[in-house]
């Protein structure tokens, strides 16, 4: 493996393959300081050979010239802070350096690690989600990243027959019989910033993985095993708290799936705060009111985490469409049951799995 001379220029290396993912790593001043706190000179020089799909030690060594003893550790190390996946498939060990999100940056926060600088760390990530073009980068294509579920019980008697499980949250988890529980990295990283969820949705045991990710988690220690029964619980704690399920864009073989608070999480704030709109893929679904049974109580709108409804001054509700997501979670707390969901005009189907939305978003960014 050729050595990379200058230091600042090995961080804008690893800097350029990491921005050849799906979701990007935009320039910026945090960046190189992120990056040198997550990466030792010698992981940074190895990721920079990394191919955009899975690799095995024996590519590897070809590729850098070194002995499989010399990369070995280095892989380990890599692993053990989610900078690098071990997917194990056909008895072999698979290679994939990690995007930075979804990936390490949420990594770095699902475990307390002795002696790392998590204040530092959230402050820079607080500014490089505020100041660079990476809100871009994770929903600034036509084909988002990230998608919202709907919560079943919003679901009207009419329309509950038509929706598909990959659709709802609990339709999902229903397909597995395990997945992983771990720490909610926006929350954890808001702590260390001095800031708490206005709705007081727990930091730990509350973001879930299913499948080869889960499965390195766990291996890994960045969360613990939960079988789909306490994946269910999890879930029936996340909606009376009203929080919104956001899940992967995809509709097979889903990997992670987030419950999310308008205060801490960055998904949601990319539409509020970035104004991006429908960041996060919306459902097929979106909440209209019932003038004759609404009180003006305002429920709704305090319910609201992307502040997409509110009450007029003829103290009427209002969706405001254009940015609704149609989670449900104001139908699931109008207590007049003055809001119902209905179809929206044109839905748009996921694409199918993890690859095709991957080429459909790499294709967009080509395109730009």
């Amino acid at each position: 493996m050729g050595h990379i001379n200058s230091k600042s220029k090995i961080w804008d290396e690893l800097r350029k393959r990491l921005d050849r993912h799906s979701t990007g790593l935009p320039r910026h001043a945090a960046i190189e300081r992120i990056l040198a706190l997550l990466f030792t000179k010698d992981e940074a020089e190895l990721a920079t050979v990394f191919p955009l799909t899975t690799v095995l030690i024996e590519e590897l060594v070809s590729k850098t010239g070194r002995k499989e003893a010399e990369l070995m550790p280095l892989l380990d190390s890599m692993a053990s802070k989610g900078l690098v996946m071990e997917i194990e498939r056909d008895k072999r060990t698979h290679y994939w350096l990690s995007a930075a999100f979804p990936g390490f940056f949420e990594y770095t926060f699902m475990r307390v690690q002795e002696g790392f600088p998590y204040h530092e760390m959230a402050k820079l990530l607080d500014d490089y989600f505020k100041q660079s073009d990476f809100a871009k980068e994770i929903a600034g294509m036509k084909t988002q990243r990230t998608r919202t579920l709907i919560r079943r019980d919003a679901i009207g008697d009419d329309f509950i027959s038509e929706v598909l499980p990959y659709e709802t949250a609990r339709g999902l988890i229903e397909q597995v019989d395990y997945g992983s529980l771990q720490t909610c990295y926006c929350r954890h990283k808001n702590v260390h910033l001095g800031k708490t969820c206005s709705l007081g949705a727990p930091v730990d045991d509350i973001c879930m993985s299913f499948g080869v990710t889960a499965d390195f988690l766990i291996k890994r220690g960045f969360a613990r095993r939960a079988d789909q029964n306490e994946l269910l619980r999890t879930l029936d704690s996340a909606e009376e708290l009203g929080l919104v399920h956001v899940a992967d864009n995809f509709r097979e073989n889903v990997v992670f799936m987030c419950h999310c608070c308008g205060c801490c999480c960055e998904l949601l704030k990319m539409l509020t705060r970035k104004r991006i709109h429908h960041g996060i893929a919306p459902t097929r679904f979106v909440p209209l009111v019932d003038n004759q049974k609404c009180v003006g109580c305002g429920t709704c709108e305090d319910r609201c985490q992307i502040n997409a409804i509110e009450v007029g001054p003829e103290g009427i509700a209002n969706t405001k469409e254009k940015w609704c997501i149609g989670c449900g979670v104001c139908v699931n707390f109008c207590t007049s049951e003055a809001l119902y969901l209905q179809l929206r005009h044109e839905p748009i189907v996921p694409p199918r799995n993890l690859r095709a939305m991957t080429l459909k978003i790499l294709k967009e960014k080509k395109e730009q």
